[in-house]
């Protein structure tokens, strides 16, 4: 019973931090008020309240929860022997957790709110895992070639699964062309997996 409530809390808490990324995008952060979330639940403000006091709280939420995943995913990188195993298994980490959906919806906003999330403590996290990510693939040893092929590598995954930078966005791509999101990250993961393993790269 405690389980089943916990659980649809959480549930409700991502349902509240996915719709209030949307109208941040969409508004902008300070011209979005816990009304409007609220209006666009369905719920009211006090059952809002119940999960956030503030708007800042639910930001704050969103990218405490993501910064705490790429520090996971770093974590675990710098537990493994530095091999080429290892990088492999970071950018897949990394591919999963960045084609997920709140990830996706914290890059859009971030391009319009770019303040907020700079001067965001949590966002100056996010940031330094994400300069982690880039330490543990690229090999310091390594020529220029190489080191640039690992750099890229964890910039295609950063940016194809995220519209506002990519120029492979779907709106942007030929009909005949486009690709589902599953399909756009398994290629991309792909491609970024062919970039580290080119000779003299680690391997």
């Amino acid at each position: 019973m405690v389980t089943a409530m916990a659980e649809a809390r959480g549930d409700t808490r991502e349902r509240i931090q996915q719709v209030a990324l949307e109208l941040f995008t969409q508004h902008g952060y300070e011209k979005t008020s816990l009304r409007e979330i609220a209006d666009r639940l369905n719920v009211s403000t006090a059952a809002l309240y119940y999960h956030f006091k503030t708007k800042a709280d639910i930001l704050s939420s969103v990218v405490d929860d993501l910064a705490s995943s790429v520090e996971e995913v770093a974590e675990w990188g710098q537990a493994q022997p530095t091999t080429l195993d290892m990088r492999k298994g970071l950018l897949e980490r990394l591919s999963q957790l960045v084609s997920s959906g709140k990830m996706r919806n914290l890059m859009l906003f971030s391009q319009e709110n770019q303040a907020a999330l700079r001067e965001h403590p949590a966002g100056q996290r996010l940031q330094q895992g994400v300069q982690s990510m880039f330490a543990l693939v690229i090999d310091p040893q390594a020529d220029f070639a190489d080191q640039l092929r690992a750099q890229l590598a964890v910039l295609a995954i950063l940016l194809s699964n995220n519209d506002a930078l990519s120029l492979l966005s779907e709106e942007a791509m030929p009909e005949g062309v486009r690709i589902a999101p599953e399909q756009r990250a398994e290629v991309t993961l792909k491609v970024a997996m062919e970039l580290i393993t080119q000779p003299g790269n680690g391997a």
